[in-house]
């Protein structure tokens, strides 16, 4: 999640320069992918098949040493949606499917 994080804010900064009227043809589908990414990730993590706040040594979740989730309740452990997350992805989601619709209607 931080990986696609870094990749929104440095395609954002990107977006304030020049280079911002090179890019206009792809920041819709780019905006439709990020947030693909965001809504799978969300959903992974929700489902419990990854550990987005991580759980080992030196976590603040606790170890696995013993197989178990030290450090974790059992209402904690499936709580991996993240409702800012989610929302924030249909937002994008919406955002570049707009800007695609945009882009087609008046032909750039």
């Amino acid at each position: 999640m931080a990986a696609i994080g870094v990749v929104v804010l440095v395609h954002g900064a990107v977006l304030l320069t020049s280079y911002a009227s090179r890019l206009r043809g792809t920041n819709g589908p780019l905006m439709i992918g990020y947030a693909a990414v965001m809504l799978l990730l969300q959903a992974l993590s929700g489902a419990g098949m990854t550990t987005m706040g991580g759980s080992g040594p030196g976590s603040m979740n606790g170890g696995m040493a013993d197989g178990g989730m030290m450090g974790e309740s059992a209402i904690s452990a499936g709580m991996g949606w993240d409702a800012g997350m989610v929302f924030l992805a249909l937002l994008m989601l919406v955002s570049g499917g707009i800007m695609t619709r945009e882009r087609d209607s008046t032909g750039m």
